[in-house]
């Protein structure tokens, strides 16, 4: 089940990804957003978009899924 995020949980499943390093698997770029999130075992998986539109002209950056545990979920809000 896909629980869409607020602004603010946006932001801090961002930022988190930041912190930890999370980079596009195709060009390298930390400029990555999230929207969604989904329940997983033992936390959430997010949903990151690059949004590096130099790497991805076709308009649409590469989709990877970054797992959370619970704790952070929390730091999250969800």
């Amino acid at each position: 089940m896909a629980i869409e995020l607020n602004d603010d949980q946006r932001l801090r499943a961002e930022r988190l990804a930041r912190l930890k390093g999370e980079k596009c698997p195709r060009c390298g770029s930390s400029d990555l957003r999230c929207g969604v999130a989904r329940a997983d075992l033992g936390g959430y998986m997010l949903d990151l978009w690059c949004q590096n539109e130099e790497a991805h002209p076709e308009g649409v950056g590469t989709l990877h899924h970054f797992g959370v545990n619970n704790v952070e979920a929390r730091f999250i809000g969800l």
